[in-house]
């Protein structure tokens, strides 16, 4: 970490202040600057936070972080900490980002561009069942940051853009070190699971605590939540 970068981080810290940094990506050979800063913006019930982007000086757009799972709650010196970890990723239409199975490798936001997410529809011959197209501000691949399991759905590229990319084993560290990330990351997996429809606890006990979000903020803990959302999501797609 350069001597710059580090000044940056010590004086928010010490005046509690959120400061700008700065994720590159490359795009027909041409180096474009994404920019982002922490700050709040008017929503319909009241000021909300949001993390806003640049790109080349123009407002590119501005994504509330309670739509960020994740990310939802985090104080800003821990969201810029995890921001200093990202970068951007350039897709041209059609370019694969990754495959159902696949390893994951991290946290995906789009950026601009329009990105399809898929599985293979059983029997042969049979078209690709779409669930959902990523447009600006969504995000894709949360549970891979955690529990390092394949991934369960495809995601391409149908109309060229970027995403913002955060990658698993930074996001990890990350978690393991900053016991305010961990505890808000752990809060949001039980909010999730809460609110998912025809979720099934293996007892009333583990349900309430949940409910009642009384899980210990450990990484086998998030690995444990992540596996039950992950059950649920693919019976439901399955469906």
């Amino acid at each position: 970490m350069s001597s710059r970068i580090w000044m940056r981080m010590r004086r928010a810290r010490q005046t509690g202040s959120i400061w700008p940094g700065k994720a590159f990506g490359i795009r027909s050979g041409l180096k474009l600057r994404y920019s982002w800063q922490v700050t709040l913006a008017s929503g319909s019930q009241g000021p909300m936070r949001v993390l806003k982007f640049v790109c080349d000086g123009a407002d590119l757009m501005a994504v509330p972080i309670s739509e960020v799972p994740f990310f939802d709650g985090m104080s800003g010196e821990d969201l810029a900490e995890i921001m200093l970890l990202t970068r951007t990723k350039t897709f041209a239409a059609g370019q694969q980002v990754f495959k159902e199975d696949d390893d994951p490798d991290g946290l995906y936001v789009v950026l601009s561009g329009l990105f399809r997410v898929y599985v293979l529809s059983r029997g042969v011959g049979m078209p690709k069942k779409v669930l959902a197209s990523l447009k600006q501000g969504a995000h894709v691949g949360e549970f891979g940051l955690i529990d390092g399991q394949p991934r369960s759905a495809s995601l391409e590229c149908e109309s060229a853009g970027d995403l913002l990319f955060l990658p698993a084993p930074a996001f990890v560290k990350i978690v393991g070190s900053r016991a305010g990330v961990a505890k808000t990351v752990t809060e949001n997996l039980c909010r999730a699971i809460t609110n998912q429809k025809g979720m099934i606890y293996k007892t009333e006990e583990l349900k309430q605590r949940i409910r009642s979000g009384q899980i210990p903020p450990t990484v086998d803990n998030m690995k444990a939540l992540c596996k039950m959302l992950r059950v649920s999501n693919y019976t439901i797609s399955r469906s």
